[in-house]
Protein backbone atom coordinates (compact mmCIF):
# COMPACT_ATOMS: atom_id res chain seq x y z
CA UNK A 1 0.00 0.00 0.00
CA UNK A 2 2.04 2.87 -1.82
CA UNK A 3 1.25 6.29 -1.94
CA UNK A 4 2.50 7.87 -4.93
CA UNK A 5 3.28 11.51 -6.10
CA UNK A 6 5.12 11.26 -9.60
CA UNK A 7 6.21 13.97 -11.65
CA UNK A 8 3.44 16.61 -12.85
CA UNK A 9 0.86 14.85 -10.34
CA UNK A 10 -0.50 17.39 -7.82
CA UNK A 11 -1.30 14.82 -5.18
CA UNK A 12 -0.33 11.48 -3.71
CA UNK A 13 -2.60 8.73 -5.22
CA UNK A 14 -3.16 5.41 -4.09
CA UNK A 15 -6.00 2.54 -5.31
CA UNK A 16 -7.59 2.19 -1.63
CA UNK A 17 -9.22 5.54 -2.45
CA UNK A 18 -11.65 3.04 -3.92
CA UNK A 19 -12.35 5.39 -7.09
CA UNK A 20 -10.66 5.25 -10.47
CA UNK A 21 -9.74 8.89 -10.41
CA UNK A 22 -8.62 11.08 -7.40
CA UNK A 23 -8.96 14.73 -7.37
CA UNK A 24 -8.65 14.40 -11.46
CA UNK A 25 -6.09 11.98 -10.97
CA UNK A 26 -6.38 8.60 -12.64
CA UNK A 27 -5.28 6.06 -9.80
CA UNK A 28 -3.02 3.13 -11.74
CA UNK A 29 -0.72 0.84 -9.85
CA UNK A 30 2.29 3.03 -8.59
CA UNK A 31 5.45 1.95 -9.67
CA UNK A 32 6.95 1.92 -6.40
CA UNK A 33 4.66 -0.53 -5.49
CA UNK A 34 4.80 -2.45 -8.80
CA UNK A 35 8.50 -2.35 -7.95
CA UNK A 36 7.97 -4.20 -4.64
CA UNK A 37 5.31 -6.42 -5.51
CA UNK A 38 8.13 -7.92 -7.87
CA UNK A 39 10.72 -8.17 -5.79
CA UNK A 40 8.79 -10.03 -3.10
CA UNK A 41 7.50 -12.71 -6.06
CA UNK A 42 10.77 -13.03 -7.12
CA UNK A 43 11.70 -14.00 -3.26
CA UNK A 44 9.11 -16.33 -2.75
CA UNK A 45 6.35 -14.11 -1.39
CA UNK A 46 2.90 -14.66 -1.73
CA UNK A 47 1.55 -11.49 -2.88
CA UNK A 48 -2.47 -10.36 -2.67
CA UNK A 49 -3.41 -8.81 -6.23
CA UNK A 50 -5.49 -6.29 -4.80
CA UNK A 51 -6.93 -5.73 -9.14
CA UNK A 52 -8.56 -8.83 -8.22
CA UNK A 53 -10.02 -7.61 -4.45
CA UNK A 54 -10.74 -3.93 -5.64
CA UNK A 55 -14.41 -3.48 -5.05
CA UNK A 56 -15.23 -6.61 -3.29
CA UNK A 57 -14.82 -4.92 0.05
CA UNK A 58 -15.84 -1.64 1.24
CA UNK A 59 -12.97 0.56 2.74
CA UNK A 60 -14.14 3.15 5.04
CA UNK A 61 -14.07 6.81 4.68
CA UNK A 62 -11.49 7.16 7.40
CA UNK A 63 -8.55 4.58 5.54
CA UNK A 64 -8.90 6.41 1.92
CA UNK A 65 -6.19 8.58 2.92
CA UNK A 66 -2.46 8.76 1.73
CA UNK A 67 -0.98 8.82 5.12
CA UNK A 68 -2.77 5.91 6.53
CA UNK A 69 -2.57 4.67 10.29
CA UNK A 70 -1.21 1.17 10.79
CA UNK A 71 -4.44 -0.02 12.06
CA UNK A 72 -6.29 1.16 9.35
CA UNK A 73 -3.35 -0.71 6.56
CA UNK A 74 -4.37 -3.96 9.08
CA UNK A 75 -8.05 -3.29 8.41
CA UNK A 76 -8.15 -3.46 4.64
CA UNK A 77 -5.15 -6.39 4.87
CA UNK A 78 -7.52 -8.55 7.41
CA UNK A 79 -10.34 -8.11 4.54
CA UNK A 80 -7.86 -9.86 1.79
CA UNK A 81 -6.54 -12.20 4.07
CA UNK A 82 -2.53 -10.80 3.81
CA UNK A 83 -0.33 -11.98 6.76
CA UNK A 84 1.98 -8.90 6.41
CA UNK A 85 1.05 -5.67 4.76
CA UNK A 86 3.46 -3.08 3.35
CA UNK A 87 2.28 0.85 3.86
CA UNK A 88 4.01 3.50 2.70
CA UNK A 89 4.92 6.99 0.40
CA UNK A 90 7.15 7.50 -2.81
CA UNK A 91 7.82 10.77 -3.92
CA UNK A 92 9.26 11.86 -7.45
CA UNK A 93 10.76 15.08 -8.19
CA UNK A 94 12.61 16.59 -10.84
CA UNK A 95 15.89 17.54 -10.37
CA UNK A 96 19.09 20.28 -11.84
CA UNK A 97 18.93 20.40 -15.47
CA UNK A 98 21.69 20.42 -17.79
CA UNK A 99 22.16 23.68 -19.19
CA UNK A 100 21.35 23.66 -22.89
CA UNK A 101 20.24 19.95 -22.63
CA UNK A 102 16.96 18.27 -23.11
CA UNK A 103 17.71 15.59 -20.43
CA UNK A 104 16.32 16.08 -17.17
CA UNK A 105 17.64 14.80 -13.99
CA UNK A 106 15.01 12.90 -11.56
CA UNK A 107 15.19 12.10 -7.67
CA UNK A 108 12.79 9.76 -6.26
CA UNK A 109 12.19 8.31 -2.44
CA UNK A 110 10.33 6.03 -0.73
CA UNK A 111 9.87 5.02 2.56
CA UNK A 112 8.27 1.71 4.18
CA UNK A 113 6.88 -0.47 7.01
CA UNK A 114 6.38 -3.92 7.07
CA UNK A 115 3.76 -4.85 9.70
CA UNK A 116 2.21 -8.32 10.86
CA UNK A 117 -1.41 -8.34 10.30
CA UNK A 118 -2.63 -10.53 13.05
CA UNK A 119 -0.54 -8.62 16.28
CA UNK A 120 0.61 -5.44 14.82
CA UNK A 121 3.91 -5.98 15.03
CA UNK A 122 6.84 -3.68 12.71
CA UNK A 123 8.54 -6.52 10.77
CA UNK A 124 10.92 -3.93 8.49
CA UNK A 125 11.13 -0.55 8.05
CA UNK A 126 13.61 1.12 5.88
CA UNK A 127 13.70 4.01 2.45
CA UNK A 128 14.72 3.73 -0.97
CA UNK A 129 16.40 6.06 -2.79
CA UNK A 130 16.56 6.43 -6.88
CA UNK A 131 18.10 8.86 -9.32
CA UNK A 132 17.68 8.60 -13.16
CA UNK A 133 18.24 10.93 -16.03
CA UNK A 134 15.79 11.34 -19.18
CA UNK A 135 14.20 13.19 -21.96
CA UNK A 136 10.92 12.70 -20.75
CA UNK A 137 9.79 13.70 -17.62
CA UNK A 138 7.29 10.99 -16.93
CA UNK A 139 9.62 8.25 -17.76
CA UNK A 140 11.93 9.79 -15.25
CA UNK A 141 10.34 10.12 -12.54
CA UNK A 142 8.90 6.60 -12.97
CA UNK A 143 12.57 5.44 -13.15
CA UNK A 144 13.73 6.95 -10.30
CA UNK A 145 10.86 5.22 -8.32
CA UNK A 146 11.60 1.83 -9.45
CA UNK A 147 14.94 2.02 -8.37
CA UNK A 148 14.01 3.45 -5.55
CA UNK A 149 11.38 0.95 -5.29
CA UNK A 150 13.92 -1.85 -5.74
CA UNK A 151 16.48 -0.96 -2.67
CA UNK A 152 13.34 -0.68 -0.78
CA UNK A 153 12.47 -4.08 -1.64
CA UNK A 154 15.27 -5.32 -1.03
CA UNK A 155 16.55 -3.39 2.51
CA UNK A 156 12.45 -4.61 3.92
CA UNK A 157 12.95 -8.47 2.69
CA UNK A 158 16.19 -9.07 4.61
CA UNK A 159 14.55 -7.40 7.53
CA UNK A 160 11.77 -9.70 7.49
CA UNK A 161 13.15 -13.01 6.84
CA UNK A 162 15.56 -12.21 10.20
CA UNK A 163 12.44 -11.20 11.85
CA UNK A 164 10.32 -14.02 10.80
CA UNK A 165 12.69 -16.69 9.32
CA UNK A 166 10.17 -19.71 8.65
CA UNK A 167 7.46 -17.10 6.81
CA UNK A 168 8.62 -18.46 3.45
CA UNK A 169 8.55 -22.69 4.79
Amino acid sequence: MIAEQNIGQKHFVFWWWGQSEFMGETVDMSAAETTLKESFLNNGFEVVDISATTGKFEISNAYRVADLTDKGAREIAKKVNAEIVIKGKALAKEGPRTPGSAVGSYLADVTATAIRVDNGKVLASAKGHGVSRHVSDVTGGTEALTKAGTELADRLIEQIHLKWPGLNN
